[in-house]
């Protein structure tokens, strides 16, 4: 008999009332961006935050809540190509930024339509040359008439903490359209579909596949074979479309919101030559069963969400690690593009637990940012900024107790059945549904409305299934929660 240990991957949040982290207006007094796509802070010890603005420009100001204007520190529209999921899309700040002046961006350009990551000086704390551009890197030309699917992070690898990776990471989409028409995601021979790595001081290799620019390719690139054959620039692949990701400072890990298409978004932890596994998998669900979905080799994701309740677009976020929350420290917190949910992921190396901060928030999560003292913030597609801030509870208020909201009260292996218990804390419609490991639906368990204080018991048959893994997910207006069954016979 094969036994399975019960495992919960996701809790839901808080009650409504209870919540003890809030969005704040930061700098009441600063007007709105215009489609503000990434927020950074420079790491010189000034107190200076930069928003990138879609069109191509960079705004500065000074972390003061009395600020109440912007300068423009770059000006590039003339050569961005903007609108849709395309233009300015990413900053980095040289590690010695401080010292050298040097910053770098991430942003599209056409015929044809491809990523160009360059580098520019600045000329005072608050303003940048625009003819000071040396082209790093282009990668390879996206399908043609499609505008999608670019990526367009760029990161440095921490050149402090556990390692000491001073190279530039940047993403990839898979290239436009839908289904990877252009079969991109586990080709090895593109750029598209990938981060990449790269030394932007020319202490590496030749470029390989990018088709322009003076960076080169560390020596210890997981595909670093010399010309031709796999791509030396790629750190890793099998991605949809990695539009954000972030280095956890303490711990260097490299966290990735890979945007998915039918049914799922998804949550990487990235390592060195690692498939993701797109257009194979989306999420943990093979995205064409008939296929085979072959996972051999795969590295599938630490925590997925659905579409359900018009979830649509994962905005990859932080970990935080600021001292104004102390009960998010270490965890990592991301939206969805849509809906404008924001939750926080806890992770400990086996489980990942997921738990509503807040929704609705009125916003279009289009990046997450932290300042120097690891504070974290959020840039809406709309315009607005917001900052994450701990409401303590009032004296009279007793701190919140919470319980799983799926949970398992009947036999696990289950030989021919078992039972389920639904209880939330406010009334939500919900859906219980049985998924196999190919990521079909075999059953719909429950379909209706959940009351608050009322458990509501779920009985599995499981008589007409095959022997194997099985997966039940509920979904609510707020979170979802998922646990695994083993029917054995």
């Amino acid at each position: 008999m094969r036994l399975l240990v019960f495992s919960l991957l996701g809790l839901l949040s808080l009650p409504a009332g209870a919540q003890t982290i809030t969005l704040a207006a930061p700098f009441p007094d600063l007007p709105s961006f215009s489609s503000p796509v990434d927020f950074q802070h420079p790491g010189d010890g000034s107190d200076l935050l930069f928003v990138v603005e879609q069109n191509g420009t960079i705004k500065v100001f000074a972390n003061d809540p009395g600020v109440d204007a912007a300068d423009t520190f770059l000006d590039i529209e003339d050569r961005v190509t903007s609108g849709g999921e395309r233009g300015l899309l990413g900053l980095a700040f040289d590690p010695d930024y401080a010292t050298n002046g040097f910053f770098y961006v991430n942003y599209t350009v056409s015929n044809p339509r491809r990523q160009r990551v360059s580098r520019f000086t600045r000329t005072t704390a608050t303003a940048a040359d625009p003819n000071s551009e040396e082209i790093l890197y282009e990668g390879d030309p996206a399908l043609a008439g499609w505008s999608n699917h670019n990526a367009g992070a760029i990161a440095f690898g921490p050149p402090e903490g556990p390692g000491d990776d001073r190279y530039l990471y940047v993403t990839h989409g898979d290239g436009g359209a839908f289904d990877d028409q252009g079969e991109h995601g586990q080709d090895l021979g593109t750029l598209l579909g990938t981060i990449v790595r790269l030394d932007v001081n020319g202490g590496g290799g030749p470029l390989d596949c990018a088709d322009a620019g003076s960076a080169t390719v560390p020596a210890d690139n997981p595909f670093a074979d010399g010309p031709g054959g796999d791509c030396d620039e790629i750190y890793a692949y099998g991605l949809r479309n990695p539009y954000r990701m972030s280095f956890d400072s303490a711990t260097d890990d490299l966290w990735v919101g890979d945007v998915g298409q039918n049914q799922w978004e998804e949550i990487d932890l990235i390592e060195a030559g690692g498939n993701y596994g797109w257009n194979t998998m989306e999420g943990f669900h093979c995205f064409d069963p008939s296929s085979g979905c072959d996972q051999s080799g795969l590295t599938l994701p630490i925590y997925e969400y659905s579409h359900a309740m018009a979830n649509c677009s994962i905005t990859g976020g932080y970990v935080y690690r600021g001292a104004l929350i102390p009960e998010l420290v270490g965890e990592y917190v991301y939206g969805d593009y849509c809906t404008g949910a924001i939750w926080r992921l806890a992770y400990d190396g086996m489980t990942a637990t997921n738990e509503l901060i807040q929704h609705p928030t009125g916003l279009s999560p289009s990046a997450f940012g932290v300042d120097a003292e690891g504070e974290l913030y959020i840039v809406s597609l709309n315009g607005e900024l917001r900052q994450l801030l701990r409401t303590p509870p009032t004296a009279t208020e007793e701190e919140p107790t919470t319980q799983p909201a799926l949970m398992l009260t009947g036999a696990n292996p289950v030989q021919s059945s078992t039972t389920l218990r639904l209880s939330i804390p406010t009334d939500s419609p919900a859906t219980l549904a049985l998924f196999d490991v190919l990521g079909r639906r075999v059953a719909t368990l429950f379909e209706g409305t959940l009351r608050a204080g009322t458990a509501t018991t779920v009985t599995v048959q499981t008589e007409e299934l095959a022997d194997g893994i099985y997966v039940a997910r509920l979904h609510t207006q707020t979170s979802v929660e998922s646990l695994t069954l083993s029917v054995v016979r």
